[in-house]
Formats: structure tokens, sequence, C-alpha cells
């Protein structure tokens, strides 16, 4: 997962208070308690659904900022873990957390079989095995099955991604599939649509979320905890929000 990297305010206190998960109900544990209720009545219905597990750590600041882990061999059940550390910088936090999240979008039991037996007909990383209508595969067969190649014959990443630039939207996103798509699941969610999105390729993979009625519901959601209007960018409004 991203080393480096949900969505209101009320969230990150949520996440910084730390939670457990009890008779389906998320539950603060440790220091720092707060109002779940509330927090929870900010997210898009059953965000947490699939996670049994919520921790605070740290590492410092500007180390890993948050990631999820799949609890079981399955990944039906997961853990998401947070820095507070990192928190003060609200945008890359929440860009970071939107990343790992969609991390456990696509990576569940729904969307991938764990096992060492490979195919060829869909999106493989070493023990895992997308399903043919998942978002990775979808997103794989979209946009990486004319370079996969290129990108595993070259231990240096940033090369692949300097001959490739023009088609990511961070140099991270160049590292395989699975962070592609993270990637730009987190600026989907983030930024306005643009309209012209078929002229860049990084901006195509923005544009591929829509097609998904579930996902654009969620972004929606977010926008309205984050107290975005249309066409707004969420770096814009924290910058306002400093002023």
């Amino acid at each position: 997962m991203r080393k480096k990297r949900l969505v209101s305010a009320v969230l990150l206190v949520l996440l910084l208070a730390g939670c457990g998960q009890t008779g389906g109900k998320l539950l603060p544990s440790g220091t720092g308690r707060t109002d779940t209720a509330a927090a929870q009545a900010e997210l898009p219905e059953g965000a947490f659904d699939g996670f049994d597990q919520f921790t605070v750590f740290t590492d410092g600041p500007e180390e890993t900022v948050a990631y999820v882990w799949a609890l079981d061999d399955a990944g039906a059940r997961w853990e998401i873990a947070v820095d507070p550390a990192d928190a003060e910088d609200r945008e890359y936090f929440v860009e970071t957390v939107l990343h790992e999240y969609f991390h456990y979008l696509s990576l569940n039991d729904t969307q991938v079989i764990y096992t060492s037996e490979q195919t060829l007909d869909t999106y493989n990383e070493p023990g895992m095995v997308t399903l043919a209508d998942s978002y990775l595969n979808d997103f794989y067969q979209e946009f990486w099955t004319g370079y996969l190649d290129d990108c595993l014959a070259c231990d240096d990443t940033y090369n692949f991604f300097l001959r490739h630039c023009d088609d990511f939207i961070t140099p991270d996103a160049s590292t395989d599939p699975s962070e592609d798509i993270c990637e730009s699941f987190a600026f989907f969610v983030l930024r306005p649509r643009d309209f012209r999105a078929d002229e860049d390729v990084w901006s195509r993979k923005l544009d591929f979320f829509y097609q998904y009625p579930q996902l654009v519901a969620f972004r929606e959601e977010v926008w309205g905890n984050l107290g975005l209007a249309w066409g707004e960018y969420f770096e814009s409004r924290q910058e306002a929000d400093a002023a």
C-alpha cells in the first residue's frame, strides 16, 4: 500500500479517536473519545461495513499516513489505520485515506480471489486474481494492457513514469494498476468532473469511475460532507478555510 498517503472534518475526528466494532456499531476505544454516532451520520451509508478494526498509530510526521489491511484470508473483514501526526496537512491526509479506502473497495472478497492459482483471463498480482467484473480488472483492461510488460520489465518505476507521464495523475500511480486506480479514485472524489476528459489518459482514468453509480453516489456524499460546491476544487476550499 502507499507509504505516504474519509472524508469530512467529522470523519477525521472519528479516525483520530480510534474505533472498534461491537454489535455492528462502531464504538470509540482508547483516549480521545468523541460522538461517533454524529460522525457516522456524516459518512456515506455503509462505508465501514467491511471493517472490524480501526487503529490509531504513529511513526512520526511525514511517514506512513494511513493503511488498510485484510484481517482474514478471503479479504472479507478489514482494518483501517491512521497516523494523527500526519493529519495537520488535511488535504494530503484526506487524499491518502481515500486512496487507502479504495484499496479496500477494490481488494475485498467481492472483487478478488486470494489464491496462488493465476489466470490469463483477468488482472493478477502475486496471490490474488481479480474477478471479471471487478473495478480493478475493468481499469486494467481499459488502461494497462498496452504497457504492463514495460512496467514489469523495469525495476525503476520512476523511469517508467517519465516514459508515460501524461498517463498518470501522480508518479506513485505508475507503480502498478492497483496503485493507479487508487490514486485516480482519490482525485475523482476530490476534483470537479472534467468534461474534456478524452484529451488525456490520466483524465480519462478519473472519468472511468462515473460508470459506477455507487461510486458517484459515494463521491457526492463526500462532497456534501466537505462542503464543496459544484466545480470547486478540494484544495481551493482548504485554502479558503485557512484564510
